[in-house]
């Protein structure tokens, strides 16, 4: 069979009848390379990413990146105001108006993709957007040039400016949206120089301002801990004088930088803790953060009631010889400020324990720190939030290394509860006698009235003694202590939750005592204390 020739095959001398074959073997690899490179330029950007290349070349002023310039003098303030959260019904659903203008310049699955954003935030939150009647204030969302929008609730109608690109994907509605209801760029965060680090000089002429962070008294960091993968969170190389320069990078070498498609866990946490959201909208149970390495147990809660007991104050006891740190350590350790500190300390059994001794205090209600707060939330995961050692305690309190559980097998945490990677108070039982006792004492909380107390325990082994709160009235006449909630024995491998309501009449403290119990697999450990004004529920 005749078989044209590769230097003619572009010749004349080619007939017609074979001039196909000769075009479908020497063009089959160029059409293959053509359709490679065919694909959608935004498909391998972060949703972030795509926000930012979206804005870029827009003459819209905009700050970091997607915010209007109108809520410039908002955006500090926005989550920690009330007024630029959007309102919360008697049924505790949050109702967010909003109309769509000029359907027509949306693609179908435009306008799907944004829906189908808002049903995830009815399933998942308390958040439900709604189709306008006659509400004044509500959301105006429409296709124009860029992906921006203002900072909170800013009263009567506001603008959520989405163009083809962020409209087709849900991550960049989500970020939009998230703005919204009051949330910041995760970057902006008052601790982020604790996460990551800014690499001022490869960021591009006029971007700096984009990386200022948020004072710490215009922006509540809710409690909840730093998370380099939200969804509000740029791209390590945002902004980039030339796009292959780092802009920025996580103090922890195993976290990666932005990258999302797409809500994280702990974004939607924010949000319910934000709105303290109770219930979905779609009546299904908020979900739970499941740190990893957790197991998939179902969550226990326990519950309460104030009832007066005696404070046996125990007797102080010399420090050990074991190297474990006690109340009578000659050089007391602030919690405040050893994060950096941290040292393993070595048990008789060879066991490295990695751990932080909590400052101790001889005189607990004159050293302690007043707080002057409608609502405390504590995850320890960057510091003690004011909680002490008491003096004459028979052990002591300690804090877990991060990512760290204790250092017994068969008792006590694998890891945290707020994430898995942070810290929590615990209890050591290796080398205590039954029955002995470590208190740790809250700041003085100068509010009154009911409060509704929430935290989260961890008792497991065969050992465990007994975990039980107090509440400490602190008077000019009186100290009187009462016990607000108590447990006793193994409840199981999990993280389980406490309430408890109660009655505060004056300034008081909250102690947590534990009671070491038969054997050293008896590790007790605590987490997530919350405490608010009003009852439980």
């Amino acid at each position: 069979m005749y078989r044209c020739r590769s230097e003619t095959m572009f010749t004349p001398v080619c007939v017609l009848m074979l001039v196909s074959n000769c075009v479908l073997v020497h063009t089959q690899i160029p059409l293959e390379k053509k359709f490679v490179t065919s694909k959608d330029p935004d498909e391998d950007k972060s949703d972030v990413d795509l926000i930012i290349s979206e804005n870029e070349d827009t003459d819209d002023r905009l700050i970091e990146g997607d915010i209007l310039d109108d809520s410039q003098s908002q955006v500090k303030t926005a989550v920690r105001s009330e007024r630029k959260k959007w309102p919360k019904n008697s049924d505790g659903i949050v109702v967010i108006p909003y109309v769509i203008t000029s359907r027509e310049d949306y693609l179908e699955r435009h306008l799907n993709q944004i829906e189908a954003v808002m049903r995830e935030f009815a399933a998942r939150t308390c958040l439900h957007f709604v189709s306008r009647t006659d509400q004044k204030s509500y959301l105006r969302i429409r296709k124009a040039r860029t992906c921006s929008t203002t900072v909170g609730r800013k009263g009567g109608p506001q603008t959520v400016n989405l163009n083809g690109a962020c409209a087709k994907r849900k991550g960049p509605i989500q970020h939009e949206l998230m703005h919204t209801i009051g949330f910041l760029h995760e970057q902006s965060r008052a601790d982020r120089d604790k996460h990551i680090k800014i690499l001022w000089d490869n960021i591009k002429n006029g971007r700096k301002a984009n990386f200022k962070a948020a004072g710490v008294k215009g922006y509540t960091l809710l409690g909840l801990p730093y998370d380099t993968r939200s969804v509000m969170h740029y791209g390590p190389k945002a902004f980039s004088k030339n796009r292959r320069l780092p802009t920025m990078v996580s103090t922890d070498r195993t976290k990666r930088i932005g990258g999302s498609r797409g809500w994280t866990d702990l974004d939607v946490l924010k949000v319910n803790t934000l709105y303290q959201c109770d219930a979905t909208v779609t009546g299904k149970p908020i979900p739970k953060w499941r740190p990893p390495g957790s197991e998939d147990i179902p969550e226990q809660t326990t519950q309460g009631t104030a009832e007066p007991t005696p404070f046996e104050e125990g007797k102080q006891t010399p420090p050990k010889k074991d190297g474990w740190p006690t109340h009578g350590s000659p050089t007391p350790v602030s919690m405040a400020t050893s994060i950096a500190k941290a040292t393993s300390v070595t048990m008789p059994t060879s066991v490295t324990m990695p751990t932080v001794p909590m400052e101790m205090i001889t005189d607990e209600i004159a050293t302690t720190t007043r707080v002057r707060s409608a609502r405390v939330v504590c995850t320890f995961d960057d510091d003690l939030c004011g909680f002490k050692q008491g003096s004459r305690d028979d052990f002591n309190w300690s804090w877990s290394m991060k990512g760290k559980g204790t250092p017994s097998r068969r008792t006590g945490p694998r890891v945290d509860h707020t994430t898995g990677h942070g810290r929590f108070l615990f209890l050591e039982a290796t080398h205590k006698a039954p029955g002995k006792k470590a208190r740790g004492f809250s700041p003085v909380y100068n509010t009154t009235g009911q409060h509704c107390l929430t935290f989260y325990y961890h008792m497991r082994g065969q050992g465990i003694g007994s975990l039980v709160v107090y509440l400490r009235t602190v008077g000019m006449a009186t100290n009187d202590v009462r016990r607000l909630w108590s447990l006793s024995g193994n409840q199981g491998n999990r993280w389980s939750k406490a309430e408890v309501t109660f009655d505060a009449t004056s300034n008081f403290q909250v102690i947590f005592e534990g009671v070491r119990g038969t054997s050293s697999r008896g590790d007790i450990a605590i987490d997530d204390m919350t405490l608010d004004t009003g009852s439980c529920g």
